[in-house]
């Protein structure tokens, strides 16, 4: 009885082996064949650029890109239906390479005011752009800037301008850093267009006076506007008044700390590059 025991046994064993090895290499071979599956794909359409939060969409920020479709984000778009981004407002900052979704996508209209679109706690403030700026189209909104400043600092000593004169010299320093773009140009700034032109030698009497050189920019020139909190637009304020010589720094957007400089004077060059000071010739008849 014992030994039939131990025989049924064994014979169990066997055959539970048996079907385990059977689930083992049906495993297996289902592994291998989803291995050599092909893995779906599918061009979708990705930033082709950093795209502004709450700017329109242009063809041309965008570009297909070739995807695994099973690791898509939800929401993904493909790149055949382009007519549903392009013309929509980005809703949030999308930066480039990243594949672009249906939520970060808004068909509403922006706000018909401009200070709907100016964040609590900012301002903007608007600035002559330099006419080098102005001519090149490089600065565009989102961007980082930092203002550099030249401006005639009273109160003599060694920076006295040559050529005589009081007390003074000019001094260079960075102001303001790591200030955002906002906008660019001056349709926003509710300024008439221009009158139609004159017949030739006939005097104009609807045409503008010419703007002031200190306070407006050149016939090529644009505004800029800044975001900026409210202390920084006084800031800006005393720099435009101030009768000084303003450039802007571009800034990597990668840079988002603040820099400590040292102000340039006359003084501060001849000793930091060498410069040899003119000296007047004596004894000479």
């Amino acid at each position: 009885m014992a030994h039939r025991s131990g025989l049924v046994l064994i014979v169990g064993g066997l055959i539970l082996a048996g079907l385990t090895s059977l689930l083992v290499i049906g495993l297996a071979r289902q592994a291998t064949e989803a291995s050599r599956a092909p893995i779906r794909q599918g061009a979708l359409l990705v930033a082709a650029r950093d795209i502004v939060d709450q700017t329109t969409i242009p063809p041309d920020a965008l570009e297909p890109k070739v995807f695994p479709l099973d690791f898509a984000p939800a929401g993904a778009i493909p790149s055949d239906r382009l007519d549903q981004v392009v013309g929509k407002l980005a809703n949030g900052f999308i930066p480039k390479g990243q594949v672009v979704v249906a939520g970060q996508l808004t068909p509403v209209q922006p706000p018909a005011n401009l200070s709907e679109r100016v964040p609590p706690g900012k301002v903007a403030i608007w600035l002559p752009m330099p006419d080098l700026l102005a001519g090149a189209g490089v600065v565009k909104p989102g961007d980082r800037l930092d203002i550099l400043l030249s401006v005639s600092i009273a109160g003599g000593g060694g920076d006295q301008p040559q050529g005589g004169g009081q007390g003074g010299g000019l001094s260079t320093q960075t102001t303001l850093q790591n200030i955002e773009v906002f906008r660019i140009g001056q349709e926003e700034l509710n300024l008439k267009t221009a009158p139609p032109p004159a017949p030739p030698g006939a005097p104009n009497p609807n045409a503008p006076p010419p703007p002031s050189r200190a306070n407006q920019p050149g016939p090529t020139a644009k505004a800029i506007s800044f975001l900026v909190d409210h202390q920084d637009a006084v800031i800006i304020k005393f720099i435009k008044d101030s009768g000084g010589m303003i450039d802007l720094v571009l800034r990597s957007t990668e840079d988002q700390q603040v820099v400590r400089t040292d102000a340039m004077t006359m003084d501060s060059l001849v000793e930091r590059f060498r410069y040899r000071v003119p000296q007047p010739i004596t004894g000479a008849r």
